[in-house]
């Protein structure tokens, strides 16, 4: 795919970003048992990555326009970080870690966003998502982020995501 130029908006979105300012929409859900990170890295990889942005980077060409541009050394291990909340996985530690978390800027050279499975929390998980406003809006990103839900447990990767899609209807 070539390159494809940003809207004006998402221009602006872009631009905006700073070290004191992240253009950041971010997420954080709360699970009642453990997710598995196999299991997860399974779904991002043919759930989410079907979205040709989240394979894209932003990129400058002459004229200080920038674009789209897929990025030919995309690795998911960038994107989906796994980590283990301290003792004693509360909600103060669980509220700690995304502080800082959310105050990390997102790497400009990459794909612009990231998904952490925070283990340890509770008798379950917690999971953060991060996600440069330039990818995407709130209704643009909620749909996309119903894709990674199953309606039922255990189901086929290939079946979820157009339950997903017909159960939420854009």
């Amino acid at each position: 795919m070539g390159r494809e130029s940003l809207s004006s908006i998402d221009r602006m979105w872009f631009r905006a970003e700073g070290p004191t300012h992240p253009m950041m929409i971010t997420v954080l859900l709360e699970f009642e048992a453990p997710i598995e990170f196999e299991r997860l890295h399974q779904v991002v990889r043919h759930r989410l990555l079907q979205f040709p942005r989240f394979r894209q980077r932003v990129v400058q060409a002459e004229g200080d326009l920038e674009g789209w541009l897929d990025d030919g050394a995309f690795d998911l291990a960038h994107h989906l970080k796994r980590v283990s909340l301290p003792a004693p996985g509360d909600k103060a530690a669980l509220a700690a870690l995304v502080s800082g978390l959310i105050g990390e800027q997102l790497d400009l050279h990459r794909p612009l966003w990231q998904l952490h499975l925070i283990e340890s929390y509770g008798t379950g998980c917690a999971m953060l998502g991060r996600v440069h406003h330039c990818l995407a809006d709130g209704p643009s990103l909620m749909q996309m982020l119903l894709t990674l839900a199953d309606m039922e447990s255990n189901m086929p990767l290939a079946d979820a995501a157009d339950l997903a899609l017909e159960a939420y209807p854009q």
